[in-house]
């Protein structure tokens, strides 16, 4: 199977959006995270002044709720995260401006934001949504929704685009580079054509007649596959107390046998309650019954098999009797513990540390003594994955790809990027000039000439930088033969 996806960023010297006509401004605004997690969602705001601005008594309205305290400050220039569940953006972020939580949530989707000061003016506002000029990344891909220019107007979709990396920007530049401009998503859909006809020259130029080819995105965001709460089935649904989950294996254990199934606990009466969503797990079936103290380890495996590693987040809150010493992701100690019974911990996240294929994540606990001790877990993860649900047709040496954008900046001042993902050549051509090729032999190219070798993991390149010669003001084509 051939799988091929593109980004591009693109700075040039243009005239900026119109200026907001405020002061405090709405900049990113995270409302549905990959995995859906409520406690992940939060609001950021920019101060445009060069100078400190008091905040206390400001206010957000609309879809949330939450009023800034007394001598709340935002200092010039900087930024402020308005967040649901305050701990975990701290958590997840080096940032300490973090303010919440907010009352109720973002909703996934569309939405609606106000910002209003002490005296109860509104100082700016956002409908944001994914029909029309709003991108649709942000509803659930694990970006966020990100202003392009910080000293632009909120309420112009044209000003909003989705953020460049898996979770947000909060507390710094959404770009950087402050003039790059995105052209193309690294989910963004080609037209393609993978009939096995040799095409020739002229499908490579801007006026070639695409439009009986078909569509498809080369990466999709997915859910990872094999993780699951504990406690459950491989529908997600609650088993019985007694019963062993076939997701959870003890990797060593105090009691026992290692390589056992974990047992579905009853909970005990102190614990957090069982419900649909989870249960305790454990070497006995009942939380009242007491166990040997020591060491437990409880292991899960998942596959990321075509997943592009660095974009993949997994998440995680844990319940334990009586602590969660270390995780362990393919072996490796990732220096997280907890200690709680009563309820959840704040989210973990893992970002790295990730295998091709098959890996492993353990929760090394320890029961501090004889007596109750059991373990739960809320599991999930997510990202960017080969669109394997179109597949390409098995035949043909060569596929080709189409995709037009328009550029509204000054071609003479520009720089062009991109970020390919690649299996297992690809060459290259921006309004029929060939400006870049990967994995390919030097020379002309035919529709008969092979990659110079076979890939096997798919991953990011680049950025990498391209010649903007050929690039023009108005439509645009970037075509590819893989």
């Amino acid at each position: 199977m051939k799988r091929i996806c593109f980004a591009a960023a693109l700075a040039w010297a243009a005239l900026m959006p119109a200026r907001a006509d405020t002061t405090l401004v709405f900049n990113e605004i995270m409302y549905h995270p990959a995995t859906n997690e409520t406690v992940l969602e939060w609001v950021e705001l920019y101060n445009q002044m060069a100078v400190d601005l008091d905040i206390g008594g400001w206010r957000l309205d609309g879809d949330v709720e939450y009023t800034f305290p007394t001598n709340s400050r935002i200092a010039g220039r900087s930024y402020i995260i308005v967040a649901y569940f305050p701990p975990a953006m701290f958590a997840s972020t080096s940032q300490t401006n973090i303010a919440g939580p907010f009352l109720h949530r973002l909703n996934n989707g569309s939405g609606h934001l106000i910002l209003r000061n002490q005296n109860g003016r509104q100082v700016d506002e956002v409908n944001y949504g994914t029909s029309g000029e709003w991108p649709v990344a942000p509803d659930g891909s694990g970006v966020s929704l990100a202003k392009r220019e910080r000293d632009a107007g909120s309420k112009d979709p044209a000003n909003w685009t989705s953020s460049e990396q898996i979770n947000g920007t909060p507390g710094t530049d959404n770009f950087p580079t402050g003039s790059s401009v995105r052209l193309m998503a690294i989910d963004d859909a080609f037209q393609y054509e993978a009939s096995g006809t040799d095409l020739g020259t002229t499908w490579r130029e801007p006026g070639y007649d695409d439009s009986g080819w078909s569509s498809r995105s080369g990466l999709l965001n997915r859910v990872v596959p094999g993780l699951f709460n504990t406690g459950v089935d491989a529908s997600g649904i609650a088993l019985a107390d007694g019963a062993n989950d076939p997701h959870y294996v003890l990797s060593y254990t105090a009691q026992g046998t290692p390589g056992m199934s974990a047992i579905v606990c009853l909970n005990n009466a102190a614990w957090l309650a069982n419900d649909p969503a989870s249960k305790w797990i454990s070497v006995v079936s009942s939380g009242a019954t007491s166990i040997n103290g020591g060491g437990y380890g409880y292991r899960t495996t998942f596959s990321l098999t075509d997943f592009l590693l660095n974009t993949v987040r997994i998440n995680f809150s844990v319940s334990i009797d009586n602590a969660m010493t270390n995780v362990f992701l393919n072996g490796v100690a990732q220096n997280q513990s907890f200690t709680g019974f009563a309820t959840y911990s704040s989210p973990f996240t893992l970002s790295s540390g990730f295998a091709n294929g098959a890996n492993t994540l353990e929760f090394g606990t320890e029961n501090q003594g004889a007596g109750p001790g059991a373990f739960r877990a809320l599991v999930s993860g997510s990202g960017l994955a080969a669109n394997t649900n179109s597949p390409l047709p098995s035949g043909p040496v060569t596929y080709y790809f189409r995709r037009s954008f328009n550029f509204s900046g000054n071609p003479n001042y520009s720089t062009l990027q991109i970020n390919p993902v690649v299996a297992d050549g690809a060459v290259f051509y921006l309004n029929g000039v060939e400006v870049y090729r990967q994995n390919m032999p030097g020379g002309t190219i035919n529709y008969t000439t092979p990659a110079s070798s076979n890939v096997t993991s798919v991953t990011y390149s680049g950025p990498i930088t391209i010649p903007a010669t050929n690039l023009v003001f108005g439509p645009n084509v970037l075509a590819v033969e893989v």
